[in-house]
């Protein structure tokens, strides 16, 4: 089977013949019912002022639909259509021919919109905001800069990476729309479209039997029946029914999910060869012959949508439904790499690769010395820190329940004083004679008795340190 067969890109021959099964009108073109709903708003609005649409931006995985609806906001405005790509414009003279040139109300479509430019990018921004072009004529001293009015047009742009189209450029469309994948139902709609357009007798079963292997694209579901048309030419009667359709599916290797054979090998790998281990995208990609960023892009999106497929912090894995796709009983510890606690994916982030090949001995006594190393620390955080900060949060507690009358004391400020009075939670300090201040209770820090100077700290006697106080003798010695 050929690799391009359910990729959802589009050849150049390909391209050509999807004209003809394009839509025209937004009444024939099938899904994305609440996408149509947005934009026959926005252009029965359009119409009714009699002014150009507001530049839109479409965004989706491909084959989803973006270049037939850009030509249905034209033929819908009934204007032109004018047609580019973002990495067929290499310079600004390349998009402001193109502007210039541009009729009234016109729509330029450019797909493949986050590949421009960044000096073409820049051209756009006053053209789709003012419609006027700057342009600079000459070099050095002598250079100086005109500005020319445009039409009024509408720009479309469409992209399967919405990430990369700088917030600028994205923020002055009108209108962002997301193609989503289709349903089965709107699949089957489509392909006995096509299959009327293109004179294929095919009946209702194998129009499902087509639709349900075609990914949820549309551009998927066109090329598998022309394939299956092929086949029934050749070697059946040319009638499509659902024994013709599944017998020209198979020997095209598209399975009943719409997988075909690199979708399969990469779940075989996984679930076979590695054992359901966790598996680098770089291993993966060695073990089926293909590249690494392939792999990433084109396979792994629609087995991770189906659910086969899942990606951790150790690498890929199948799921349970990856192992039943191929009839396959789910082998003891795959659920484990599916579902594994934090400290497991920590344990294989900081293990060595030796330690990884060495089996299950290996990896029991590399848990074991994380265990250790994780225990240790939180012991030393309890003895270092929390257990003497919570003694000495005693010890004050202990002070301020048992200051008295008469006691002279220290805040956590510095201010000494006696005390003058007691409250609930207030103390009346006395910091001059006849000057008394008024301060929280907990925020004494110090008491000094008579007998004794009783300082907050750790000790063993209520978990305060109580220290004899000096004599006067003492304290002029």
């Amino acid at each position: 089977m050929r690799e391009e067969l359910l990729r959802p890109g589009a050849e150049a021959v390909e391209a050509a013949e999807e004209t003809t099964l394009r839509p025209r009108r937004l009444d024939e073109f099938v899904g994305q019912a609440r996408l149509k709903e947005h934009l026959q708003i926005l252009l029965d609005a359009a119409k009714g002022r009699g002014q150009a649409a507001d530049h839109i931006l479409f965004a989706g995985p491909p084959g989803l639909g973006k270049t037939s609806l850009a030509g249905i906001i034209a033929a819908e405005m009934g204007v032109t259509l004018r047609i580019t790509s973002g990495p067929a414009l290499e310079r600004a003279g390349d998009v402001a021919a193109i502007l210039t040139n541009l009729e009234d109300g016109e729509v330029l479509f450019v797909d493949e919109i986050h590949r421009l430019p960044r000096a073409v990018e820049e051209v756009l921004y006053p053209a789709m905001e003012d419609f006027q072009l700057d342009i600079v004529i000459g070099k050095g001293p002598s250079a100086r800069s005109i500005r020319l009015d445009l039409p009024r047009f509408t720009l479309v742009g469409a992209t399967t990476r919405t990430g990369l189209v700088t917030g600028p450029l994205r923020d002055r469309f009108g209108f962002v729309g997301r193609l989503d994948y289709y349903e089965t139902s709107d699949l089957i709609a489509i392909v006995e479209r096509a299959a009327r357009i293109l004179g294929v007798p095919i009946d209702s079963e194998g129009a499902v039997e087509i639709a349900r292997r075609s990914r949820g694209t549309p551009r998927i579901a066109n090329r598998l029946l022309k394939r299956v048309r092929d086949y029934a030419e050749v070697r059946a009667d040319g009638r499509v029914d659902k024994g013709v359709a599944c017998d020209a599916l198979a020997l095209f290797e598209v399975d009943e999910l719409g997988l075909d054979k690199i979708d399969r090998a990469i779940l075989r790998t996984l679930c076979i060869t590695f054992s359901g281990r966790a598996v680098g995208l770089s291993t993966l990609a060695a073990t089926i012959g293909e590249e690494p960023d392939t792999v990433e892009d084109v396979y792994e999106p629609f087995l991770l949508q189906q659910g086969l497929l899942h990606r951790t912090p150790r690498g890929r894995v199948a799921t349970p439904g990856g192992y039943a796709h191929l009839g396959l009983v789910v082998p003891a510890g795959a659920d484990e790499a599916i579902s594994a606690p934090i400290f497991v994916l920590y344990r294989a982030r900081v293990s060595a690769p030796r330690a990884c090949q060495s089996g299950g001995e290996g990896e029991g006594r590399l848990s074991v010395l994380v265990f250790g190393y994780f225990g240790l620390l939180i012991v030393g955080f309890y003895f270092l820190l929390v257990r003497p900060q919570r003694r000495q949060v005693a010890a004050r507690r202990a002070i301020v329940a048992a200051i008295e009358v008469g006691d002279d004391v220290v805040t956590a400020g510095g201010i000494h004083g006696v005390v003058a009075s007691i409250d609930t939670d207030l103390v009346g300090l006395e910091i001059a004679p006849g000057v008394v201040i008024t301060i929280a209770r907990g925020a004494i820090n110090a008491r000094h008795s008579p007998m004794h100077v009783v300082l907050p700290g750790v000790g063993e006697l209520d978990e305060a340190r109580v220290v004899d106080a000096p004599s006067k003798d003492e304290l002029e010695k």
